[in-house]
């Protein structure tokens, strides 16, 4: 089934009648047609097993260049069986019978240990899930599916049961229904809906549209395949009803995708020096990137900027500052308009300061903003729409400030956010429900509710959306969109629970939050980025007493796979990611608080 976006090749534009899809259509029958007949002509055909399917139906929220499931509801993410089922042809010449039609339901996963038997190979000594269907592919005509019962996921939720022709459904959320209202068409994504499924029963033999509902009917059957549902349980989970799976295992893994390796380049520092925040910018116009030291958390250190000397040599320091501070928040931007980067620095319960660069990485005062407080993190961004970089602040148990730019580093005291008794440690800015206006999402600690604030346009934030359980001691946040839907995620990073991804429904709506690492979690410092290349945003992760990590998102947003950053469990406050070397992919550096801070350089596994 071709997938968007569609792209006939210019000979084959208008040849068919089913529009640019079936364009498309008709230039994939053509492939492999020429695959075919060249397998002919090299006298192959007979060594050569060819194997055509789909891995799943129509995307219907793409209208006419989506696709059709024909007679079969739904489509492709839905449990329905337009989502799921798909036809196979194969083509082996003098063992699969030419004509045969086989309607006996099997999965994709059957192929690896058939193909297995078909080749004389061994079947890995592991633990797998398929069953061979060489009976069923070489046209025996008493065979039928090795599978007693096949299960429907939705990633960890089981959704349905079929045996034979009987097919369970069980409640849950369908989160991929088209929305009516928000159709797409030539290749437009168009919006989805959640819709409460309930418990339904579909006879497959006379109704493969799933319309009529025979759950009544037959309360032998309901009991049947719910006892196939709890055995699929009690082996591979279920999170709607909790069960955790006595059989689950970890995805394989051929090969992770990077490995991060701590830099053996001298260090800039061998002091410990109560690190809180670090950050990553060109300060000297040299095309490298340098950093940001912020230090001091609860005790008084010195800040220090710490040059690049290229390959990610940082051996030159020099102090911001002349103070010593206790700086809990460094953050990066350009204050004064005048296109070099600038440097505020938040502390606590000292003066907050700006530090203005002269383009060549030569910092002065350029004075304070804010308000003398506990003060936990800054965000840069421009909330009040007038063009230039405002600064927000985050104060543990005192009112949240906003601090607004006269765009020449000069700043006023703005209207305060979220309430007096808050805890927040961090704050993120991005337009969640695509109206033009910042709105703010908060990390609250202390058994606080974590908040997203929608902004009025006019720095007022009347509605607030709480996300998580109340209770998560949330100490970073980050938002980007994680599975390439077009609408933003939320990800909290958690102290005593697990790290939690919100997938975004658009206008400032989320899903239940879906966990990433360990249940036990200890994360202080929170980053998305494309770590790998591959296109989509993975999390990178610091923690307290466990190993960093970079959690490579496997393209929906809610399933990684874990690479940890050293074998050290130190004091992690924060984290910044970029490259670092020239290689192209982004590196890590982690500011420890009990310990010298650390770079780690992204390498290749092989």
């Amino acid at each position: 089934m071709p997938h968007t976006p569609l792209f006939p090749h210019p000979d084959r534009a208008g040849a068919s009648e089913g529009g640019v899809y079936g364009d498309v259509v008709e230039e994939i029958d053509w492939s492999v047609g020429q695959v075919l007949a060249a397998l002919d002509r090299c006298d192959l055909a007979k060594r050569t097993i060819v194997i055509f399917t789909s891995d799943n139906g129509p995307w219907l929220i793409f209208g006419n260049h989506g696709g059709s499931a024909g007679p079969l509801r739904g489509g492709k993410k839905q449990t329905w069986e337009g989502g799921h089922r798909v036809p196979m042809l194969v083509r082996w010449p003098g063992h699969v019978p030419v004509g045969a039609v086989c309607r006996e339901p099997v999965v994709a996963f059957d192929l690896l240990p058939t193909l297995v038997q078909w080749t004389g190979s061994e079947t890995p000594r592991k633990p797998i899930d398929g069953k061979d269907i060489s009976a069923l592919l070489l046209g025996r005509a008493d065979a039928r599916s090795p599978h007693r019962s096949i299960a429907f996921y939705d990633r960890e939720e089981l959704h349905a049961v079929r045996s034979g022709r009987w097919k369970l459904h069980l409640p849950h959320q369908d989160r991929h229904a088209p929305d009516p209202q928000q159709p797409g068409n030539d290749g437009v994504r168009g919006g989805v809906r959640e819709v409460r499924r309930v418990a339904a029963l579909y006879d497959l033999q006379q109704d493969i549209g799933e319309t009529q509902n025979l759950l009544p009917q037959h309360p032998e059957v309901v009991a049947q395949l719910k006892q196939a549902a709890e055995q699929i349980r009690g082996e591979l989970g279920d999170v709607l009803t909790a069960s955790r799976g006595r059989l689950r295992r970890a995805a394989g893994v051929f090969m992770p995708a990077r490995v991060y390796r701590e830099s053996r380049q001298p260090t800039w520092e061998q002091e410990v020096n109560l690190t809180a925040s670090v950050r990553l910018a060109d300060l000297d116009a040299d095309d490298d990137l340098d950093l940001v030291v912020a230090n001091g958390r609860h005790w008084q250190r010195q800040n220090w900027l710490v040059f690049n000397q290229g390959q990610a040599r940082f051996t030159q320091r020099k102090k911001l500052g002349n103070e010593l501070a206790t700086s809990y928040a460094a953050e990066v931007g350009d204050l004064d308009g005048d296109g070099d980067l600038d440097i505020a620095v938040g502390n606590d319960r000292r003066t907050n300061r700006i530090f203005l660069n002269d383009g060549m990485g030569r910092f002065q005062s350029g004075g304070k903003f804010g308000v003398t407080s506990s003060v936990r993190s800054l965000t840069l961004a421009d909330v009040d729409d007038d063009g230039d970089l405002d600064i927000l602040v985050t104060c543990r148990r005192r009112p949240n400030q906003i601090c607004l730019n006269d765009g020449k580093a000069s700043f006023s005291q703005g209207p305060s956010f979220g309430t007096q008794q808050d805890s927040t440690l961090d704050v993120v800015v991005a337009d969640l429900n695509q109206d033009g206006h910042q709105d703010l999402v908060l990390a609250n600690r202390d058994g606080q509710q974590n908040q997203v604030l929608l902004n009025d346009g006019q720095l007022r934030f009347p509605r607030q959306i709480p996300f998580g359980t109340g209770q998560d001691n949330t100490r970073a946040v980050a938002v980007a969109d994680l599975n390439g839907d077009g609408h933003l995620d939320l990800v909290s990073g958690n102290i005593g629970q697990p790290n939690m991804v919100f997938l975004g429904r658009g206008q400032g709506a989320f899903q239940a939050g879906r966990p990433v690492g360990r249940v036990d979690g200890r994360t202080y410092a929170l980053s998305v980025a494309d770590m790998d290349n591959d296109g989509a945003l993975d999390l990178v992760v610091g923690n307290v007493r466990q190993a960093n990590a970079v959690f490579f998102n496997q393209g929906e947003g809610v399933q990684y796979e874990e690479v940890r950053l050293g074998s050290e469990a130190n004091a992690t406050y924060g984290l910044a990611t970029g490259d670092l070397d020239g290689d192209g992919f982004r590196d890590v550096v982690v500011a420890n608080s009990d310990s010298v801070n650390r770079v780690f350089l992204s390498r290749s596994p092989r």
